[in-house]
């Protein structure tokens, strides 16, 4: 018989060759597959970056030492020195050694406590006399040490060495004579001259300085807020009445 082509051998070619192609492509997928996983795993794995280093811990700053509690303030004994250091303010109405001028009256001599009772009072508001809006302000601020210090000076200035010697006139004067006289004024300036409310006290001032304001308010002259109730009362005094009351008051 005669040999004839086959043409199943023609389809078994063809079929051949689109298994050698796919076969292609499943190689050089599974390649490019393999290269991906090859350099997923050495250039794009998780890259380890090194550990933070620790935070450096901060030093405590130990808590500042509580200051050591002041030790409470003893009472201060009264100082004159101090005092007198404190009266320069005062000096200007009151004069430098507490003589008085004027409506400002005479400080030296007084006693501690009367002078310290009376500025407390100035301090506290409360109405000493007629120089009470002046002094108030000025004793505001005073601590009771101030107070206890400015007695304690003006107290020391009263010795008979700080006060200048009375005149002939007035060292004339009789006491007894002039405690009669004084009937008539203790019931504004107190029985025994200790002073009360607006009336000032005049005990213990020095005889010249009571004889001057006696003659000043007989002359008419304002002395000070009291003048018009002081004018009446000295216009009759006779310079033996104003010696006399002024040596009273002075003994005092």
């Amino acid at each position: 018989m005669a040999q004839h082509d086959v043409k199943v051998d023609s389809m078994a070619k063809v079929v051949t060759a689109l298994g050698v192609v796919l076969l292609l492509i499943v190689v050089g997928y599974m390649a490019k597959s393999l290269m991906n996983t090859i350099e997923r795993g050495s250039t794009k794995g998780q890259v380890m970056t090194a550990p933070a280093a620790p935070a450096t811990p901060v030093a405590e700053v130990p808590a500042a030492a509580a200051p050591a509690a002041a030790p409470a303030a003893a009472a201060a004994a009264s100082d004159a020195a101090a005092g007198q250091a404190k009266y320069a303010t005062c000096a200007a109405c009151h004069g430098a050694n507490g003589e008085g001028s004027g409506v400002f009256p005479k400080l030296a001599g007084l006693s501690a406590s009367d002078v310290e009772g009376k500025l407390k009072k100035y301090r506290a508001g409360e109405q000493v006399g007629p120089m009470t809006s002046m002094m108030a302000p000025n004793a505001a601020n005073l601590s009771d040490a101030d107070i206890a210090n400015l007695a304690a000076h003006s107290a020391s200035v009263g010795g008979a060495a700080a006060t200048p010697a009375a005149p002939a006139a007035a060292a004339a004067g009789d006491v007894a004579a002039g405690k009669a006289k004084y009937a008539t004024c203790a019931a504004c300036h107190g029985a025994n001259g200790e002073g009360q409310g607006m009336f000032p006290k005049v005990a213990g001032q020095s005889a010249a300085d009571l004889a001057a304001k006696l003659k000043k308010y007989r002359a008419g002259e304002t002395v000070g807020p009291n003048s018009a109730m002081m004018a009446p009362n000295a216009a009759a005094l006779s310079d033996g009445d104003i010696a006399d009351l002024s040596a009273y008051l002075a003994s005092l």
